[in-house]
């Protein structure tokens, strides 16, 4: 009987996937390419992930997540060095957060690339190209879930600490903003044009943040 991965060693397997897929593209990450990558019996493999299918969504969980917790944890850190009761303060975070991710962002062009690289393999994988088909593609669905339910608890935490109400459903601003973001990272990665997206995180900042008031 294989011993099923501890979380720390199931972590390894998804960087080894990661690594696998920076390097040859999504296509060659399997079950099977990962355990010939680390040496290691394809039942370590099962053990953890059922088939190349769970890989990949568990592959694609972990590079929205990385973003996540860099967003997070600039939100602490600007909330506990300067005053950020109200709207101004509701900006102060929302930026903050932004700018987190962004540093990661831009110090990993080719993990981006990746990130969309999933998209579109996801796609063309289960939606086969008819209207309407992309609601049953697993891994593009599935990364965009996590994304906006990442972006949820964060805008709800910053009005939480700024006293602050939003004036629309919380999911709703979080999807809008995902999709903002989503847009200027693509553009990024075209133009490397690191000032100007600078300057439209600020703007993305003001604008998120004008759909709550105190």
């Amino acid at each position: 009987m294989v011993n099923r991965p501890t979380t720390d060693e199931r972590s390894g397997l998804v960087a080894s996937a990661l690594t696998i897929a920076e390097r040859k593209g999504i296509d060659a990450v399997s079950v099977a390419s990962v355990a010939d990558e680390l040496g290691i019996p394809i039942e370590t493999m099962r053990a953890c992930f059922a088939d190349d299918e769970a890989l990949l969504g568990a592959l694609a969980e972990s590079m929205v997540l990385r973003l996540s917790s860099s967003m997070h944890a600039a939100l602490t850190a600007a909330a506990e060095s300067v005053d950020v009761r109200g709207e101004r303060g509701l900006r102060i975070l929302v930026h903050s957060g932004l700018s987190a991710m962004w540093q990661i962002i831009e110090a990993t062009p080719a993990e981006q690339l990746l990130a969309y690289e999933f998209g579109f393999h996801s796609m063309s994988r289960g939606g086969g190209g008819s209207v309407g088909a992309v609601a049953s593609v697993p891994f593009a669905a599935e990364q965009y879930r996590v994304m906006d339910a990442e972006a949820t608890t964060f805008l709800t935490e910053c009005a939480r600490r700024t006293g602050t109400t939003w004036l629309e459903p919380v999911p709703a601003i979080a999807r809008f903003g995902v999709a903002l973001l989503d847009g200027l990272v693509r553009r990024w990665l075209v133009d490397h044009r690191s000032e100007a997206m600078i300057a439209q995180l600020d703007d993305l900042a003001g604008i998120i943040a004008s759909k709550a008031i105190e």
